[in-house]
């Protein structure tokens, strides 16, 4: 199933068989035909995108599908989501592709990152919103996946999802993309040079949404050094925050910094960590 016309003739055949009653029980249970069998309804047939749609929610096949079915469908929506139309008619599936992530074989990983892309570019941002926050979630873990495509691939993607949010969901989508700024920062660095390179466009991308423009234009340029000491300022900053808020105290030296907050990170959370265990932060880290 390597090309769409491939693809094509294979679901046919197992269509064919599966309208047959009597041999409809070619796979392990009725759920596994049921997947083939929409999978070969999108691909062969003038399906409109609504009734396709109202076909995947009465069933979901893909909610809890077994590895080796998972793997099938994915190659075959790899190669369907290519094509713009056939990538519309898709977003009904994305928030079961979402929730398999990661999956346990690499490769499936792959193939599902490459489908929520190919969707996701053809969907509006009304659409998208409803599934980014959810989305990013399973992203971030993937950035320091073993695999380096499924760190670029994950990269990638949260370049393109983060600035789909909109109205209620704008907040918390910021402080997804604060919780990226550090995993981001140190892929720079990554031995795949794809990766880094990645890691440095989305972080750039990531300052804009921020507004943080001194950042952004140190990232375009790959100024790691002063870019780190503009991490580090953010890390003390929100250290000092968080003394205030638990009502301790935290010994600040502004002189290291001009003598003043950095006007682009305010009132000190710049990370948007407040209560999470990633506070913990070292300037170890951030030197590193």
């Amino acid at each position: 199933m390597s090309s769409r016309p491939a693809l094509r003739r294979v679901l046919s055949e197992l269509l064919s068989v599966l309208q047959d009653c009597r041999q409809r029980r070619v796979f392990s249970c009725a759920a596994e035909d049921s997947c083939i069998y929409q999978l070969a309804m999108l691909v062969c047939s003038q399906i409109d995108d609504k009734r396709f749609a109202d076909l995947y929610k009465a069933q979901r096949y893909l909610r809890h599908p077994s590895p080796v079915m998972l793997s099938l469908v994915l190659t075959g929506l790899v190669i369907l989501s290519k094509t713009p139309k056939m990538a519309r008619k898709m977003p009904v599936l994305l928030p079961d592709i979402v929730e398999n992530l990661p999956a346990a074989d690499t490769n499936v990983t792959v193939k599902a990152l490459v489908v929520i892309t190919n969707v996701t570019r053809q969907m509006k941002w009304e659409e998208a919103n409803h599934i980014a926050l959810r989305l990013v979630e399973k992203l971030l873990p993937l950035f320091d996946d073993e695999s380096s495509q499924v760190r670029e691939l994950s990269i990638h993607l949260f370049k393109e999802v983060m600035k789909t949010a909109v109205g209620s969901n704008t907040r918390n989508m910021v402080k997804k993309v604060k919780s990226a700024l550090l995993p981001l920062f140190f892929h720079m660095n990554d031995q795949n040079t794809s990766v880094a390179k990645a890691s440095q466009d989305t972080l750039r991308a990531c300052a804009e949404l921020l507004g943080w423009r001194r950042f952004s234009s140190l990232a375009a340029t790959g100024q790691t050094h002063l870019m780190r000491e503009y991490l580090e300022f953010a890390v003390s900053a929100l250290k000092e925050f968080l003394a205030t808020m638990q009502g301790g105290s935290c010994s600040w030296d502004s002189s290291n910094h001009g003598g003043q907050q950095d006007p682009e990170l305010g009132n000190g959370n710049a990370f948007g960590y407040c209560h999470s265990q990633s506070t913990a932060i070292s300037m170890s880290q951030v030197r590193r």
